[in-house]
């Protein structure tokens, strides 16, 4: 909006009428006013705005003669007052009323009237129920002219400070103009002088005006004083008194005519009654740079020094829940205001350790449920008694509990009883299990949900219950259910358990000799040298006696019943029918990782009535869980673990079985306040980049806390002022000027063929960004599009899709230009096919587009798209890297495009459905004999990002996957966020497709540990229903070796959509490469090089280290039927051959011809001997299985069986083992033993 000077006036009125009407509940409203070019100062030069004089604006100066400009920036958060006041905000004034009118009978749009301003003044005042006497201060516009400091002057005398109905004595009214201190900031001058007046309610101050230099403006009335009106010439006190509110207005008036009027309040007083009962506070601090944040460090050090009176509770609640949290950030929990300043000073001096958090996304987070081994006898939480939310979950479950005839467990876990009361078994345990459901519940709350869980003998029915499979009513009856059985049918204090600090061998080696041996059972495998021993009293306190005397360390657990022991016999087939009978399980939502059954549990069948008896009875081994877990991929050593429970015993465990484990974390601690340990583990989780509800964190205690006026961020600053140069101010606009010097070699008229300011076309989409040349001649038609992948979108499109480290462009990128192209020729062509849709055929890759880590300049490709007859002979596309100086190189993709009807496409399908469905049914069948392995969205993208391909989060689409061999299905859900204009978004194709790339690179069918595999192309892609956001989708594959071309893969990914077939990606190929050329192959290119093709690798040698040779450059005007290279076959580029100024070896040199009979005569001895050409030809030897007398000098390299493929394998062993640094095109230009052999010896000897 601009309306001249009072446009951020009118629109802080607008805001606020959204605001009363309902229409929006927060508004952030304000004005900006940047001065760069001298054409402004110059206009209202000429049209007499602007003052001849110095500095500010001259308000009520008698020499006034117009207003100083200048810069400004201010916004204003509004709310209505209920809301400011439940958000906790800091509340600076009240905007009772506020209105905007404009001067019709003005004598001209620049003039004011004050007739119209005092009516505006009246109507809002009205509006707002404010008798105009009550207003102690009026925030004039006062520019500085003659002209509109008296009519605003005029303007405000008859409605605040009237002759008739005078003001008392003891009520004055003052006035004032910030444009005097300030200037004009035009746009910004009602944001500026609204800002004025609510520093002035804050500081209880009315400062001086200092507009008038001399004499007053005789114009101005001469009875200010008898009406009570007053000018400050010194700083006026203004405060708060106890009688009634302090009340102002602002009033503002642009050149257009527009008049707006604000009434505002003071701000109302709030008092706080109580204390924060938290000890221990949560405070961060962050920045979007190192250097910021350290400014950011140093400011709060010394704001905390100034303000000594600081509440570290106040403290935290600002820097946490009202602040944006950045991604360079540091967090700690002190008790103490000394104890955080030490550890700000600590954090400045090791800044160089801190790394920017969640760089490659947040980490995944597990949660881990203890056993009844941590539980105390009696709790007091402090949670239960501080966190409402928490207290009304823990009441709701004891409720269940009481309802399923099961006593009250509260009185464990409020206090109410000392320490060591013994409860009952039933009380105990399910004090336990509800206290650790609720903290979960919490940590939800919070942000916090895991990826996977995993419980701890009896925490194995909170892990259930947090992943789906029980109930909290399920889980509360088999808890309370399986303690009556135990008290009813197992006598107290017969058995017992104890924890030794050794292996189970060392358990076993120490205790093969002793007769109790039979009668204690291992219990648990909490760790390498943590094992837990089940049996009767005497078996135990034989085994501990003869254990202690070995030098373990026993420590008797205070439990009732001996668990995973014969104790537990007399209930387990009672208990297993009651659960039959009583208790529905259900599919995991989430991984579920087995104590008992040592592995990661994904099916609904599992975990059973059986299940929870044999996990009652049997050992519960830790160590092989997490073991497998890791081995699955469903945790690393990125994991987040978070214990639910009431001590921190399963971290410890972690910690120990994965010793790599970064972050492992209580929720609780036993004899440790509550909040101490909560915010610990919060400055831990914070620091590691999980996204924390903070506001959630601090509302029970919101009211008990105030928001501080902390410092401002500290900015990176940095000059970005361009100095004027030259005379273009003053001959822009004049055509004279723009025709001097254009004659046809001028580099005016010049133009680069790499630039994308050339579109011959409006389209313009993320992938297809410039259309450079288009002819249309009948049924013949050529399009060329241009694109940076460098621009933003189809950067980030790159960038979700890295393969070793690099951003490279995925094929569905390919496929949306395709879409794009025909989309976009098709009409033009044939404009009767609205119901015609393409069919991306053909496509082949024969290099991989990978994005330069330098952004700082363009990385240009082109596609040219051809047609003679687009209904029956389609589009050829080409695919073509193009240098900065617009040289074209040779082709790297090419595709053909063909229509067709969706109809049609649905109607064929159809008979194929059944035959897709069975299939899945199959593969999920086999999941539930354990045949088949199922994994989670987390799991898979995190396998998948192991093996080769780290997607972004909007490609991740697969929610589930079923995998067996080759074959397999997975449930989609597309990205419902948007972002770019596409065709048809990349990451929704790949979403859809990339399940074959996933069983390519993550079956157990294939060696993926040295080998990788990548698509070069398909037959055809197709979708007879568009793909939308948010969508659910079925993808099906198994892919088939092929027996006449080792390593090569083909299948169909089908795409169903509620039952039917809506898409297909038609005969997708993958071919097998050894894992040691993926750096070859996948590689950024140099900072000296635009070009993309990472599989275009120069050749050099030590003779022509310094002379690099480029890519071959083709003409730009393509045939679209031009062939692609022979090296196609492969999907690997083939290799330049050095230039001739650089090669190597020529037939005609002397010391050549002497070292090649030299050579040939030592050939049989060549393993024997420590040069490199030695070297070379065992390693040659050994990696194409031959004998070293087979390499003799006249045998070529393609007698031999060596191919390109293996080319490439030996060229890079050549660089890495031999530092030999040579190119995949070496045996086609070293084609005999004898040529490579003279070849190194010449310059490796």
């Amino acid at each position: 909006m601009f309306l001249s000077q009072s446009t951020d006036a009118t629109l802080l009125q607008v805001a606020c009428q959204g605001l009363w009407n309902g229409v929006i509940d927060t508004a952030v409203a304000g004005g900006v006013n940047v001065l760069t070019n001298p054409d402004g100062f110059a206009g209202l030069c000429n049209g007499h705005f602007l003052t001849k004089g110095h500095n500010a604006c001259k308000t009520w100066d008698s020499t006034a003669d117009g207003y100083c400009r200048a810069d400004g920036i201010g916004s204003l958060v509004i709310k209505r007052l209920e809301d400011a006041e439940a958000d906790n905000d800091n509340i600076l004034g009240i905007i009772l009323g506020a209105g905007t009118n404009h001067s019709a009978e003005a004598v001209s749009i620049t003039h004011p009237h004050a007739g119209h301003q005092a009516y505006l003044s009246r109507q809002v005042l009205r509006q707002a129920g404010v008798d105009p006497l009550d207003v102690s201060y009026v925030e004039l516009h006062g520019t500085g002219t003659q002209a509109g400091d008296y009519e605003e002057m005029q303007g405000i005398l008859d409605v605040y400070a009237p002759l008739t109905k005078r003001r008392s004595a003891d009520n004055p009214l003052h006035i004032g103009a910030v444009k005097a201190n300030l200037g004009h900031g035009e746009s910004v001058a009602g944001t500026t002088a609204l800002m004025k007046v609510l520093l002035m309610f804050r500081e209880q101050a009315i400062p001086p005006h200092i507009g008038i230099k001399g004499e007053i403006n005789p114009k101005i009335p001469k009875d200010l004083a008898k009406r009570n009106l007053h000018i400050p010439m010194n700083l006026e006190s203004w405060r708060r008194r106890s009688d009634k509110k302090r009340l102002a207005v602002v009033n503002n008036f642009g050149a257009a005519g527009g008049n707006t009027t604000m009434v505002l309040e003071e701000a109302p007083i709030r008092c706080i009654q109580e204390m924060d009962p938290r000890q221990t506070h949560v405070v961060s601090v962050s920045a979007k740079t190192k250097n910021s944040l350290v400014g950011n460090i140093e400011r709060l050090i010394a704001y905390l020094d100034s303000n000594p009176e600081t509440s570290l509770a106040d403290l935290s609640y600002t820097t946490m829940a009202r602040r944006y949290q950045h991604s360079w950030r540091v967090a700690m929990a002190p008790s103490t205001m000394k104890d955080l300043k030490k550890q700000l000073s600590a954090y400045l001096e090791k800044i160089d350790l801190v790394k920017p958090a969640g760089k490659s996304g947040p980490p995944t987070v597990a949660f881990t449920f203890t056993g009844q081994g941590a539980s105390h006898k009696s709790m007091n939480l402090a949670l239960y008694h501080d966190v409402p939310s928490f207290r009304d979950y823990i009441q709701r479950l004891d409720a269940i509990a009481q309802g399923q005839g099961f006593p009250t467990f509260i009185p464990a876990i409020d206090g109410s009883h000392p320490q060591d009361h013994q409860h009952s078994a039933v009380v105990t345990q399910l004090a336990l299990v509800c206290s650790e459901m609720a903290m979960a519940q919490y940590w939800f709350s919070l942000g916090i949900r895991p990826d996977v869980v995993v419980g701890h003998s009896l925490g194995e029915y909170a892990a259930m219950h947090v992943a789906g499979v029980i109930s909290a009513g399920d889980t509360i009856f088999m808890v309370g259910r399986r303690a009556q059985l135990l008290q009813e049918k197992c006598k107290l204090g017969s058995h017992s358990m104890v924890a030794v600090r050794a292996s189970l061998e060392e358990i076993k080696q120490n205790t093969s000799s002793t007769d109790s041996d039979a009668e204690f059972t291992i219990a648990c495998i909490n760790g390498p040298t943590d094992t837990v021993l089940s049996g009767t009293k005497t078996a135990i306190d034989a085994v501990s006696k003869t254990l202690e005397q070995a030098g373990f360390r026993c420590t008797k657990l205070d439990v009732a019943f001996a668990f995973h022991s014969d104790q537990t016999d007399p209930i387990l087939d009672e208990f297993e029918d009651i659960v039959k009978a009583s208790v529905s399980f259900q599919e995991p939502k989430m991984p579920v990782i087995s104590p008992l059954l040592g592995k990661v549990v994904f099916d609904g069948k599992t975990l059973n009535a059986n299940y929870v008896r044999r996990a009652t009875r049997e050992t519960v081994d830790f160590i092989s869980a997490l073991h497998n877990a890791q081995k699955m991929s469903t945790i690393s050593e990125e994991t987040v673990w978070i214990e639910v429970g009431p001590h921190a015993v399963c971290t410890n465990m972690i910690k120990k079985i994965l010793p790599a484990t970064k972050l492992a974390l209580p929720s609780m601690r036993r004899d440790a306040d509550n909040w101490k340990t909560v915010s610990d583990s919060l400055a831990a989780l914070h620091s590691s980049g999980l996204e924390i509800f903070w506001n959630e964190f601090h509302r029970p205690f919101e009211r008990r806390l105030r928001l501080l006026d902390l410092p401002t961020y500290s900015w990176n600053n940095q000059t970005y002022w361009l100095q004027y140069q030259g005379d273009w101010c003053l001959t822009k606009g004049n055509s004279f000027y723009g025709t001097l010097g254009q004659g046809s070699g001028s580099a005016a008229s010049s133009s680069s063929p790499s630039l994308l300011t050339s579109s011959v076309s409006n389209l313009h989409t993320s992938t297809v960004q410039c259309i450079i040349e288009e002819t249309i001649d009948g049924a013949n038609g050529t399009v060329v599009m241009q694109s940076d992948l460098m621009q933003p979108d189809l950067y980030a499109a790159a960038e979700g899709h890295r393969m070793n480290d690099c951003a490279v462009v995925t094929s569905s990128i390919h496929a949306d230009i395709a879409f794009t192209l025909a989309e976009y020729m098709l009409p033009k062509l044939l404009p009767a096919s609205k119901k015609l849709k393409a069919i991306v055929q053909d496509l082949v890759v024969t290099k991989g587009l990978v994005a330069k880590h330098d952004r700082n300049s363009p990385q240009l490709f082109r596609v040219t798209a051809t047609t003679t007859d687009i209904l029956h002979h389609g589009l050829d596309l080409t695919w073509q890297n193009v240098d900065n100086d617009g040289t074209v190189y040779e082709l790297f993709a090419t595709a053909k495009i063909t229509f067709g009807d969706p109809e049609q496409w649905l109607s064929s399908w159809s008979p194929m459905v059944h035959l897709v469905q069975s299939r899945v049914e199959a593969l999920e069948a086999l999941v539930a004999d354990g045949t088949a392995n199922r994994f989670s969205r987390t799991m898979a993208y995190g396998l998948f990002a192991k093996n080769l391909v780290d997607y972004s989060e909007k490609y991740r689409g697969m929610q589930s996957v079923i995998m067996h061999g080759l074959e397999g299905f997975a449930n989609v859900r597309l990205s419902d966020k948007e972002s770019g204009n596409w065709t048809v978004p990349p990451h929704f194709i790949d979403s859809v497709a990339h399940l074959a790339g996933f069983i390519m690179n993550c079956s157990d069918a294939i060696n993926t540990v040295d080998n990788y595999c990548v698509t070069p192309g398909w037959k055809a892609m197709q979708f007879a229903k568009p793909l939308t956001p948010g969508a659910r989708y079925q993808s099906y594959v198994k892919m088939i070796p092929q027996a006449d071309n080792s390593g090569t893969y083909l299948g169909d990914v089908y795409i169903m959509q509620d039952g039917d077939i809506i898409g297909k990606v038609w005969g997708i190929e993958f071919r097998r490469y050894p894992r040691l050329l993926l750096s070859r192959f996948f590689s950024a290119p140099g900072k000296s090089s635009t070009t993309t093709t990472t599989t275009t690798t120069t050749t050099t040698t030590k003779a022509s280290a310094s002379a690099p040779v480029k890519s071959k450059a083709v003409e730009t005007k393509l045939s679209a039927a031009s062939k692609l290279p022979t090296t196609a076959q492969t999907g690997i580029a083939s290799e330049q051959k050095p230039a001739p100024d650089v090669q190597p070896v020529t037939n005609n040199s002397p010391a050549t011809a002497a070292a090649a009979a030299a050579a040939a005569a030592a050939s049989n001895q060549a393993a024997d001997t420590d040069t490199v050409s030695a070297k070379a030809l065992r390693l040659i030897a050994n990696e194409a299985a031959l004998d070293l007398s087979q390499l003799e000098d006249d045998a070529g390299f393609a007698e031999l069986g060596i191919d390109s493929l293996m080319s490439l394998v030996i060229a890079e062993k050549f660089k890495i083992e031999l530092d030999v640094k040579v190119g995949g095109s070496l045996f086609l230009d070293y084609p005999t033993i004898g040529d490579l052999r003279k070849w190194l010896e010449e310059y490796y000897s």
